[in-house]
Order: structure tokens, then sequence, then C-alpha cells
């Protein structure tokens, strides 16, 4: 019987039942099975003995779960395509396609043999023997559509065409390209019948042991791996999947033992496969030809079982119970230890997974928040897949899967992450928990103190490259890491989200990688939708203009063009029209052939073509021109020493990534050439070699006592895609099970003790003034571990809200308590107020570096607005520390003025002021100005000496900070200024996404440098752009708008 969760009980008596079934049906079969899981033999063709215990897998489960129709139906199926493979090899191959100048395939010729077949099936009609003249026509007919019709999706006539590495791109512009349909999936999957052809093209590799698609290609002089002609490193398949096995079987029209086989070495197959990974492609043993397109089969494999009645409950079998795993067939018992998974992406998972197996309770957390799955996908068995799988354009993103969710676009169908996630929250030893960053929410300590034995770190994200362009980052210039999170986890694309992605057309993509060929695909369909959905949520355009100022309305105006032309066309006008204002173009600075995306996935860089994606090569960037309002208005670049300028609004900027070590400060690790320093498992530090099968695998980066594990792109052997991060948990865990099983501590089930530390709900929610909000939250680590200064990423889980960046205001480290207090400007921040008490929310954090508490200094704490709320757990710190502490905090309106006695509280003496009136005061020496804050600091130094403040830390409006920046030596000529920059922000998890990047000019030098706000929000105010930064601000002010207008419509 089929369940949810299975017991190692459970799991024990369905082995017992196929043992004994394959007793009865080949004794030999069943003695060599028993004594290889016993080690008490070896099997030198290992591959042969898998096959075949595989149809006796395949008849066990046929009987058990009542499938015999469906795999009968599935081996006549087969049959049919090994006739057709039959007759393309014999027929279309050797006889027609070599004999072709000989043929009549002119129209008429094609017209009367097609009449002469009578739509019969032409390889039937082949293998029966047929006359002469019937050969004549099926001739006649094979060879018209041999030069016609042949493609991929008229499989019997598309033979493999030779490969030209140096010419692996048909084209370079697609004339006939066609604007793809918005963002539901865009595989480009081209079902069975290719499938099984594919199959039958492989020529079972393994019969030799010579399967290079899953063991690499070698020279027999020195044992290295070979290189192709675009000097590609053909190391096979990292995950070693048994992958001409699995084409056999599939071949041979077996539906539950081709997956079972594939999953011996990849379990989380729904992780892998089409459009996700070639390394196998690239080491086929076919290298003059185009190769086998394994992950097409492979996913072909899965989707064949998952479409079946309780298809996924089958798959869920699998992954507890696969008697084809010689060395773990069944989950093993409890071990009783814990370990802690940090990041859910590819590498994470897999880790996960494993883990699992092996017996060990697993605790998975992201930095993302990772919105809830519906119940009942846990708790009842799910009988058709179609209930689970959604439409890409409609699905809210889930915020679990890390790259595979925000960084993948929808060439690959993100429901297999809702399907992997419902295989591990299934299990009563996962729990996962999202809006947790390792280093802030809990740290390397607190993670020991709560009894984990074992953290292994999977969150890879890399830190986005900024090449030396003039300007960089102007409005309309981001980088693509930014856009594509935007896009994918925000679901910016949405019609339901109020996440803000404002860009304009025409655009460049600057890169030649993957990346850049996502964010390029991306964009060209994303701004036709983006003004869909603009003004499907405007009621009264007119009065929406009114509130737009001058910059705003010529950007609008036009949208409104561009949208009025676009909505009269087709998807083939639409993309004529958006070429005729320029289009997407991915800018290279080399020919396209030397670019990584070429050399490594050069079938994305075809399809990207097709949907209009258009080319400029040897070209390299030089400046980005302003318009007079500051945004971009060209690229330009220098082609062969010749200065060109692209026109373009939106630019993005796709130039790789480092390794992003953050995590390494978190607990103090060492980095070695870029890399976190690696150990062996006695602590001997070993530099791993750049490939995907070394020839030792080391990953421990603390070997003793709470032990800490590099998997995935963090591991310098396994950086750079899916597959690789994936084989990186699948050779470590071995290794971290052996360290555990060392360990004598004994911690249990500590879920609850983890949850109670990492949770958060509302506490309280309070209204200051008619639009700011305290809301106070209860979050037991992430009150005990903020310090003055830092800030958290909050939001709901509703779906609608952002990430929103708050400082707490104060923190009850007993009580476990946190306030943050909203000011009501964004659509995100309007939702605050109707949060529920006990609600569950997301805060993650805190991030960011603390303020620099400084001792027995006189430091000016100068707050803007809502920006005293930051100050005030700054200024208690500070006079703790033994520092006078004078506080001016300035308002715009008397009735913004919150929780004066804080303010008090942080400072000795308090500067009062506000625009529109002079504030109360409450204590014996404070004072009160009408006015700006400037000039209330003036007024009040004509009456105190303020000349010899040592500090001063200003935190408001991008506006008033630079005022303070700019004027405040006239008062206080010696003071070290620091900036609290409120860059705009999105991940929030320190160099990551860059969103938050702010621009440092050095006033002697002028030299220009970069610094993440998420990471170093305390700026030198002397160094800061503050034009930069209000520019930077503004990017989105126009969807930020609509947006408000949408919240205020929704909660009147």
């Amino acid at each position: 019987m089929l369940k949810t969760t299975y017991s190692h009980t459970d799991l024990e008596a369905i082995d017992r039942e196929f043992l004994s079934f394959l007793q009865s049906e080949n004794f030999e079969s069943y003695n060599n099975l028993i004594q290889l899981r016993n080690n008490q033999a070896d099997y030198d063709n290992l591959s042969k003995f898998l096959i075949d215990i595989s149809f006796y897998l395949e008849a066990f489960l046929a009987v058990k779960f009542d499938k015999i129709l469906e795999t009968d139906s599935s081996k006549e199926y087969a049959k049919k395509m090994a006739l057709h493979a039959s007759f393309k090899k014999h027929f279309v191959q050797r006889e027609v396609a070599k004999n072709i100048a000989n043929i009549d395939i002119s129209e008429e010729a094609y017209l009367k043999a097609k009449l002469a077949l009578l739509d019969e099936d032409i390889a039937t009609l082949y293998a029966n023997n047929p006359s002469d003249e019937m050969l004549e026509s099926m001739r006649t007919y094979t060879a018209y559509n041999l030069v016609h019709n042949s493609d991929k999706t008229n499989i019997l006539y598309y033979l493999p065409k030779k490969l030209d590495f140096h010419n692996l791109l048909h084209k370079k512009y697609e004339e006939d390209a066609e604007l793809r349909d918005g963002f539901s999936l865009n595989s480009e999957f081209l079902g069975k019948e290719y499938s099984y052809d594919q199959t039958h093209y492989c020529i079972f590799c393994h019969n030799q042991g010579k399967d290079s698609c899953s063991k690499g290609l070698k020279e027999k002089a020195s044992n290295e791996f070979k290189k192709n002609e675009l000097q590609v490193t053909l190391t096979g398949c990292p995950l070693e999947e048994k992958i001409s096995e699995m084409n056999y079987l599939k071949s041979e029209g077996l539906l539950f033992a081709p997956l079972a086989m594939a999953m011996i070495d990849n379990p989380m197959l729904a992780l892998t496969g089409h459009r996700i990974c070639n390394d196998c492609m690239k080491s086929c043993i076919y290298q003059k030809q185009e190769p086998v397109d394994i992950p097409h089969i492979e996913s072909q494999v899965l989707m064949d079982v998952l479409n079946l009645s309780y298809g996924l409950e089958i798959y869920n079998l699998l992954t507890y119970w696969n008697p084809l795993n010689i060395e773990r067939p069944i989950v093993k018992n409890l071990t009783q230890k814990n370990v802690m998974v940090v990041g859910s992406g590819p590498a994470g998972i897999n880790a996960a997974y494993h883990l699992l197996m092996e017996g060990n309770f697993v605790t998975m957390i992201d930095g993302l928040r990772i919105m809830p799955l519906p119940n009942n996908y846990k708790t009842d068995l799910i009988e058709n897949i179609a209930d689970v799988f959604e439409n890409l354009d409609d699905r809210v993103p889930y915020g679990f899967g890390g790259v595979a969710e925000y960084g993948i676009t929808n060439r690959w169908n993100k429901n297999f992450l809702t399907l992997v996630r419902i295989i591990l929250e299934r299990r009563q030893n996962f729990m996962l928990m999202g809006g947790i960053r390792f280093g802030s929410n809990i740290t390397y300590n607190q993670a020991k103190e709560l009894g984990f034995d074992h953290i292994a770190l999977a969150c890879g994200a890399g830190k986005p490259n900024l090449p030396e362009i003039k300007n960089m980052l102007i409005k309309g210039v981001r980088t693509a890491s930014d856009f594509l999170m935007n896009m994918q986890s925000g679901g910016a694309f949405n019609p339901k989200s109020l996440v803000n992605l404002q860009v304009r057309f025409p655009a460049v993509v600057i890169g030649g990688g993957l990346t850049a060929i996502d964010t390029a695909t991306e964009m060209l369909a994303y701004y036709p939708r983006m003004l869909d959905n603009l003004f499907a949520n405007l009621k009264d355009i007119e009065d929406f203009k009114a509130s737009l100022n001058n910059e705003e309305l010529t950007i609008f105006e036009e949208y409104e063009a561009h949208y009025k032309a676009l909505k009269q066309l087709n998807n083939i006008e639409k993309l004529a029209f958006l070429r005729s204002l320029g289009g997407v173009k991915l800018v290279y600075r080399k020919e396209i052939e030397a670019s990584p995306a070429y050399r490594l996935n050069h079938e994305e860089i075809e399809l990207a073509l097709k949907q209009g994606i258009e080319i400029v090569e040897n070209a390299t960037p030089i400046e980005f021109a302003q318009d007079e309002s500051g945004w971009l208005s060209a690229l330009k670049v220098d082609v062969n020493g010749k200065m060109i300028g692209i026109p373009a609004k939106s630019a993005f900027i796709a130039a790789g990534t480092n390794p992003n070590n953050m995590v390494a400060e978190d607990i103090n690790l060492k980095v070695d050439n870029s890399y976190i320093q690696l150990l062996d498992e006695v602590g001997v530090p070993v530099i791993p070699e750049k490939i995907a099968k070394p020839t030792s695998d080391v990953f421990l980066a603390v070997n003793e006592g709470l032990s800490v594990s590099i998997l995935g792109d963090m591991h310098p052997s396994y950086q750079g895609n899916v597959v690789k991060a994936m084989a990186s948990a699948k050779k470590a865990y071995p290794v971290i099970q052996r360290i555990l099983n060392k360990s004598e501590n004994i911690s249990g089930n500590i879920f609850p003790k983890v949850k109670e530390s990492l949770i958060t709900r509302v506490h309280g929610i309070n209204l200051l003034t008619p639009t700011i909000v305290e809301v106070v939250l209860e979050s037991k680590l992430a009150a005990q571990n903020f310090e003055p200064g830092q800030f958290y990423k909050f939001q709901d889980f509703s779906g609608k809200m952002e990430g929103m960046a708050l400082t707490g205001a104060w923190v009850d480290k007993e009580k476990w308590l946190v306030s943050l207090i909203v000011l009501e400007m964004g659509a995100s921040s309007k939702l605050c107020r109707h949060l529920q008490i006990g609600t569950e929310v997301c805060l993650m954090g805190p991030s960011g570096m603390p303020t620099e508490i400084y001792k027995n200094q006189k430091v000016m704490l100068i707050g803007g607005g809502l920006g005293n709320a930051v100050l005030f757990s700054i200024g208690r710190s500070l006079k703790a520390n033994g520092c006078k502490v004078i506080y001016a905090a300035g308002y715009r309106s008397l009735r913004d003025i919150f929780k004066p006695e804080e303010i008090e509280a942080s400072s000795d003496v308090t500067i009062w002021c506000c625009d529109e009136g002079t504030p109360k005061i409450h204590r014996e020496g404070d004072k009160a100005y009408k006015g700006n804050i400037l000039q209330a600091i003036d007024a009040f130094s004509r009456e105190n000496d303020i000349t010899g403040i040592e500090h001063v830390v200003t935190i408001g409006s991008d506006r008033m900070m630079a005022a303070v920046s700019k004027n405040i030596r006239k008062y206080m000529p010696k003071a070290k200024v620091t900036a609290s920059i409120n860059s705009p922000m999105q991940c929030m998890m320190k160099e990551i996404c860059a969103q938050c990047i702010q621009e440092h000019i050095d006033p002697e030098t002028l030299e220009k440098t970069y610094i993440y706000s998420c990471r170093y929000q305390d700026q030198d105010a002397d160094l800061v752009n503050f034009d930069f930064l209000s520019s930077r601000l503004k990017q989105n002010s126009i969807l930020e708008k609509i947006t408000n207008k949408i919240i205020e419509n929704e909660t009147v």
C-alpha cells in the first residue's frame, strides 16, 4: 500500500516482499543480490546484473500497484518505436540518405508517393516486406521529408548532424523569430517519440564498460580527462548516473525500472534533466556528431511515471526504497544525530536527502522566505500530478530551491521544486525553515548549543562581478542577479505580485554566460508583461499622470505609447515592434564562439535567438551614456577600435561571479585563494582540484566538535552548475556520516528547540502616528543576536509583501522581542498594520554590521523622520559606553513625531526640529526649533559649543544625509561623519543580488569603488555619492506609485 511517509518497518516489509518475489522468479539473481548487499561478493558486470533485476522490479511494482495495463501499454509503444528505429537505421540512413541525389523529390513525385502509402505507418510497411513499387514510393516519400521536413519534431526523418564545434549556431540572427508567450513553461520539450528515438540512438556503452556519458572520456596514455575542441573537460555526468543502463531499459518500454536505475545515483533527478544539465551530452561517445539527448530521456523517464495515477507516490516510495541501490536499498534507522543544511538549493536538497536516508535529523534553513506548502500535500496521497503542477505564469514563487528558484527561468519546470519539497517535507526527521540566515538568525555557537552535530554549508550564490564601465549603475542599469531574483523569486511578472521591477526599452545585456542568455530572454518577455500589468491596474490614467513629476511623466508616456502599439499585435508582430525600438541585444566582448554560453550551452543561445534576442560581438563596453535626467540612453562600446553607441534604456550586467564567502566571516573560517580552506578528515589542509571528479574528495572546513562541510558552488571542485552542486552532496555525505559516527553526542529530536529559537510571530501592532506603525515581534535568537545599527528583512507569508529592510528600534533580549518601526510609504509597508497578533512572519537577520559604539567620546546623532527609530538603540549603547550624546531629531510634520521618550533616553541633549512648527520640549536642557535639521543645528551651535564633537552618525532620507554630509563640518570641523545608507535592497543576504550597491568616490583621487550596503550600511559620508543613491532609489518610482494605489483600494 502506498503511503506518504514510510517507517523503517514499512520499508523492511516491502523489501522482504520484493526479495520473496525475486526468489520465486529467479533464485540465482536473488542469491547474488543478497550476497552483494552483504559485501560477500563482487560482481564483474554490475550493470548487467542490475538490468536483469530491473525487469523483475518492473513486474513487481506493476503487480503491487495495479499498473499491469500501463506497463503493457508502455512495452507495446516501445515495440512500435523499436520498429521506427530499425526503419530509420536501415532504410532512412543507409538506403535513402546515402542515395538521395538519385531520387526524385519533386512536389509531384512526393504527392504521388504519399497517396500510395495511404497514411499507413511507413515503418510498419517496411517491416512487412513491401513490393518494389511500394519501396520506390517509400524512397521518394522519405527523401522528400529528409530535405523538407527534417527536424526534431519529425523525428523519423531527423538524422544526427555532424558537429562543427566552431559553427554550432545555425544562425546568429533569427529573422522569423517569435516572441514567447509570457511566462508559462518554455521548455521546448519534444515528447515521448523523440525520447524513444534518442534511446535507440544510444549504443549502450555500458556493455563495453565505456559509458563515457557517465564516467567521462579519458586519454589512454595519461588517464586524464579529455578536452574537446572548445577546451571543455569531458568528465561526464558529475553524479555518475547510470545513463546507458537507464536508456536501455527505457528503449525496452519499461516504466519504473529506468527511473529506479537513474535514482541509484540521482534520487533527486526531478532537479536535473531537460534544460538543466548537459555534462553527460558533452562526454557522449558521439564526439563528431550530435550527442544523445540524455537530459530529455531522463525527464521523459520521470514524467512517464509521474503522469500515472499516483505516479508521484511511486516516485516517493522509490526515494525511500530502491532495491537497485546495493549499498542503501532502504532508509536507515534513526541515528539521533542532527545536521543543519544551510541553503535550499540543489546542493542543499541533495545533501538533505542523503543525510535523511542515513537516519539523521535534518534541519534545512534558507535566507529567503519560503512560502508554506498546502498541508494536504504532506498528509494526503496525491493521485494526479496535475493537482500539484501549476501554470508557471500564475505560480507564486515559494522561495524554496535556491538558484533553481531565483536564478533559473521558466525554460525549466519549477514545479519540480514543489515535487522534491513534498518528498523531503513528508519525512518526520526533516524540518524546513525559511527566512533564516546562518550567521544572523543563528550563529555557529548557537547551533552547537541547540545540539547540532554538523553544519553542511550549501549557500553558494556568488558575488556579482562589476566590470569597469563609465557611469556604472546609473538609472536603468542593474546587475543580472538583481533582475533575475526580482523576476523569479519575487515573481515580478505575475499580475498578483506587488514586487516593483521597472524597466525600459530597448535593452542590452552585458556578458556571455548562461545568466546573460536567461536575462536577455526574460527581459524581452517581461517588458510587454510589465506594460500589461501596469495599465491593468490603472483606473484613471489622467489622474495618475497628475501624480507624476516631469521625469516620471516622460517615462510613463513612453510606456503608454508602447502599450497601445503592442496590444493590437500578435506575438510575431510584437517582436517586430520591439525590435524596431532597438530590441534586446546581448553584448559580448569577443566572438560569441568564445563565450561560456557557447562552449557549454550553445543550445540555449539558439533558443534565445528563436525568441528574438540579437547578439553584438567583439564589443567591449566603455560607457553608459546618460540623458538629461540621468537615465541610461545608450551603451558605448569599442568594436575593433571603433566607438559605437547601442541605444539602450535598460542594461543588465552579467559578467560572472566570484565566490561569496560571507559565511566564512560569520564563523571565522580561513579563506584561501577565494575559497574557504578545506581539510581532510584528520584536519590537514588540502587544496582541492578544480574539476568535478577530483582524485580525492575533501569537504570539511571544521573537522572537530561541531563539524562543518562545504558543498555546491562554495566548493572549487563543484562550482558551476546544478548537477555539479548535487554531485558535491552525493560525494560528501559519506564523509559527513563518518564524522557524525565518531561523535559521542546524542541529541535526538531537537526540532522543538530549534523552532522555539527561530520562529517569528507578531506580538503587537502599535499605531504611533497616522502613517507610522510599530510592529513588535517575538523571535528568540533574532532578538538576542541584535546589535545596535543592524537591520532585518521583514515580510509576511501572504505572498504580496516585498521584503523590507527595517532596523530594530529596540529589542528585549530576555522576552525575545524586536520592535520595528514602519513608515507607510510603499505598498508593502501599508500591509503591516493589518497583521494579526500571533501570526507567523518572516524575520531574516539581524544583518549588516553593527554600528561602531565609541567609548568616552562626544557624539552627535542626526535622525530624519523614520530614521530616528534606528538611532534609539545606538544612542543608548553610546551613553552606556561613556559617550556624551547630542541627538538632533528632525521631522516634516509635528504629527510624525513618535516615541519622544526613546529619543530622550538615547541622548544627553536633544535638538528637536520640524518643518511645519516648533516641537514641544519634555526635558530641561533640550532645545526645539522650527525648520530643517541643519537650521536647528545652526541655531543650537550659536548657543552651545559643538566644535569638539568627534563623531556624527546620521540616518534619514538621502537628501537629508547629503545635506548633513556637505554642511556639518561648519559646526564640528574634526568630526568623522557616518551615514547609515538606505539603498534599495532585495535579498539582504550580503553580496548576492547587488541591488544594494552604493558608489563611493574618493574626494582626493576621484577613484570610484562600490560597497554592498546590506553588508556595510554604515558608510563614510565623505565617500558616499548621494546623487548615485538618490537615482538608485527612484528606479521603480512609477510602479511603486501604482502598487500604492492598489493597496489603498484594497484597504479602503
